[in-house]
């Protein structure tokens, strides 16, 4: 069955026991991956060979910036206090209930935008640290 996003929610805990949502969100996206070994010989008919590799997960939000959010501006001061290790759990359509993915995310990067007629935008990326775990309700 297919659902739409107008519910997700992104929360975050620096301690994995109180999780606040990142305000005024307006999208969050997990890229998960596989790398790929090359184990290619000769006699191998052209062809290349590949075994599992190490997986890995990173992903990116957007909001509208509020200055009040305590999530935001704990992201935001992450990358410059030293500790941009979070939790996070990742909900596609309502917080506290249904499914949801959760992990261990690193901030990598904070983004802000701002033009004439527009909301400002706030935006940061992650890298996942161990495994993601979808969380069925």
């Amino acid at each position: 069955m297919a659902h739409n996003g107008n519910g997700g929610v992104l929360q975050i805990s620096a301690d994995d026991s109180t999780y606040i949502a990142v305000g005024e969100l307006t999208s969050w996206s997990i890229e998960e991956a596989g790398e790929a070994i090359e184990v290619t010989t000769m006699g191998t008919h052209n062809y290349k060979q590949f075994i599992p590799g190490n997986y890995g997960w990173s992903g990116s939000a957007e909001a509208f910036w509020a200055d009040d959010n305590a999530a935001q501006e704990s992201i935001e001061s992450a990358l410059t206090g030293g500790d941009s290790t979070y939790y996070g759990k990742f909900y596609p359509i309502g917080s506290s209930s249904g499914d949801y993915w959760s992990g261990v995310i690193i901030i990598t990067g904070v983004s802000f935008t701002g033009g004439i007629n527009a909301a400002v935008g706030f935006s940061f990326s992650f890298q996942g640290h161990g495994a993601l775990t979808h969380n069925n309700a």
